[in-house]
């Protein structure tokens, strides 16, 4: 089967998995788009599993399509070995709603060797989703890449708090605080470290520093987290 033949094979997959009921339920849940079929993401999930090897290219035409979750396929099918950073980037700029913004980088962008580049270039963008594409990506490496050391989340704690002190769209500081709350509950160096960057940013008490400290402090010193942090082992 072609590329063309695949891609059509898989939008009408699409179109056949969805519903308008899903599809007006991701609204309510704050997933706009202008194209979407209506369809879960264990579906979504599904239709990826069967397009073996990864493939860059056809990840590229179901991104163009515009479709919501085509986009998201995208994520999930590309080859975060190969996939070029001009590439995400270019896919970065289309970013129009979280949820693929958030798949982009939890599928896809925290294994390639260039995400931690991204992160910071992105922080300061103008473009209201690729500052959420930031923190997510923090969050998201904190969750996955089980090998890196203590140090590789440490580096962003002034980029978490400074950005909780200037940022002021709500769907950017829902991302910082959830890039906090995954480094802490990673070890308990790291918690403690966190508890204590949490706890300046509610002492700092400007901007938004309050809020999102207030979050994370919340979560990572529960006790279902600090019993679990304790069965960790330290990196």
């Amino acid at each position: 089967m072609n590329i063309e033949n695949r891609l059509n094979w898989i939008i009408n997959k699409l179109k056949q998995a969805g519903s308008e009921r899903d599809r007006i339920g991701k609204q309510k849940f704050g997933i706009s788009s202008n194209k979407s079929f209506g369809v879960r993401n264990p579906e979504i999930r599904r239709i990826a599993k069967t397009i073996k090897p990864k493939n860059n290219d056809l990840a590229q035409k179901l991104w163009n399509t515009g479709y919501l979750e085509a986009r998201i396929l995208s994520s999930m099918i590309a080859d975060p070995k190969t996939i070029k950073r001009q590439i995400i980037e270019g896919w970065a700029q289309d970013l129009d709603n979280w949820a693929v913004c958030d798949h982009l980088c939890m599928d896809l962008l925290d294994k390639t060797t260039f995400y931690g580049d991204l992160i910071y270039e992105w922080a300061d963008s103008e473009h209201t989703f690729k500052r959420r594409a930031s923190f997510a990506t923090i969050a998201s490496s904190a969750v996955h890449n089980k090998k890196l050391k203590n140090e590789e989340f440490e580096k962003y704690f002034d980029l978490i708090k400074n950005r909780s002190i200037c940022e002021k769209e709500r769907i950017v500081l829902k991302a910082i605080d959830w890039a906090g709350r995954q480094i802490g509950k990673r070890n308990i160096p790291l918690n403690k470290n966190m508890i204590e960057l949490a706890e300046e940013m509610i002492s700092i008490n400007k901007g938004k520093s309050k809020l999102v400290g207030n979050i994370i402090y919340k979560e990572i010193t529960c006790d279902k987290i600090q019993t679990r942090i304790k069965k960790t082992k330290e990196l």
